[in-house]
Order: C-alpha cells, then sequence, then structure tokens
C-alpha cells in the first residue's frame, strides 16, 4: 500500500464551508429561541416571563461576544425594558395576559400552553434580529437607540410570530413522528 492509499477519513479536506458570522448570529438566535419557547411552557406565573428576559439576555451576550463588543447586562436590560414597550400597550398586556391565564384552573395553563412560547419565541426573534443588524453596522450597546428600531422592532416581532408558528409546528411533528417510529418499533 503507498502512503496516498493509507490516507484517512480525517485527512479528507472539510465538505461543509465555516458559517459566515451572520449565519452564526443567526444560529445564535435560533437556539434561544427555542430556549424561550421551552420556558414560557413553564407552569409558574411570572417564572416563565423571567426565564424568557433571562435567555433574550443570553442570546444578546452571546451576539456581543460574536461580533466583539463589550456587554453590559445592566445595558441590556434597559434597551430590552425599552424595546418591548415600544410594543405597545396591547402586545405586552397579551404576552403579560399569557403569563397570567396559568393561574386560571384547568383551561389556563392549556391556552397559555399554545400562546406564550409562540410569544416568547417571536420576542427573541426580534430582538435577535435587532441587535444582528445593529452590530453589523458596528453599533454597540452604548450607541443604541431603542427609539429610532421601534419600527424595525415591531415588524421583526410580527416576523418572530410566523418563525415560531413554524418552530412549533416543525417541533410538534418531529416530535410525532419519533414517537410514531418509536409505537411501530414495538
Amino acid at each position: 500500500m503507498t502512503t496516498a492509499q493509507t490516507a484517512t477519513v480525517e485527512d479528507a479536506p472539510m465538505a461543509t464551508e465555516e458559517l459566515t458570522r451572520e449565519e452564526q448570529a443567526q444560529q445564535i438566535v435560533k437556539r434561544n429561541m427555542y430556549w424561550a419557547m421551552g420556558i414560557g411552557l413553564v407552569p409558574a406565573p411570572a417564572v416563565d416571563v423571567i426565564g424568557v428576559l433571562a435567555f433574550q439576555v443570553k442570546s444578546i451576550k452571546e451576539l456581543s461576544d460574536l461580533y466583539e463588543i463589550p456587554f453590559s447586562e445592566h445595558k441590556v436590560k434597559n434597551i430590552l425594558a425599552s424595546l418591548i414597550s415600544g410594543l405597545g400597550a396591547s402586545s405586552v398586556a397579551g404576552l403579560l395576559a399569557g403569563s397570567m391565564m396559568k393561574l386560571v384552573p384547568a383551561f389556563g395553563p392549556l391556552a397559555s400552553a399554545l400562546a406564550m412560547p409562540v410569544s416568547a419565541g417571536a420576542l427573541t426573534y426580534a430582538i435577535g434580529q435587532v441587535f444582528i443588524q445593529h452590530f453589523e453596522c458596528g453599533g454597540t450597546l452604548l450607541d443604541f437607540n431603542a427609539k429610532k428600531i421601534r419600527a424595525y422592532f415591531q415588524e421583526q416581532f410580527k416576523e418572530g410570530v410566523s418563525a415560531a408558528k413554524e418552530m412549533k409546528s416543525d417541533s410538534a411533528s418531529s416530535s410525532s413522528s419519533s414517537s410514531s417510529s418509536a409505537s411501530a418499533k414495538k
């Protein structure tokens, strides 16, 4: 055998290309959307909202690290409060109502399980998209102006609702197909 014939798979060139920074950023947002949607299912009112906020802060931290932007948790929380309040009273009330529905016996947790994950995912998506755009343009946390970006944030929230619904249905269909394949094996 020649040296060329003894080459291993490890020596083969990588078939996949490295992801661009923006593609990596989109993966960060998507991963945190899944986490936020999952935490939206927590049966305790207010705990879900706090958990979703934690994943949004985590998402911005990861994006800041990716874009090499100095991170300040205090600054991020202020920005998030400003962005979320800019959604308007009906959207914010809807998010809080989704959490508080869990207090209603029997029907409440079910209704919340349908609404809260989508709201949590949409909000996380919108926040992620806003920060990706801001960081891609060379912005930092210090020069972020929530009032100037409010219309774009609202637009991204609407897109996020669609994205979260799609993720939720994809997740439901993959879990039902895996449970049906597990049943078929028995």
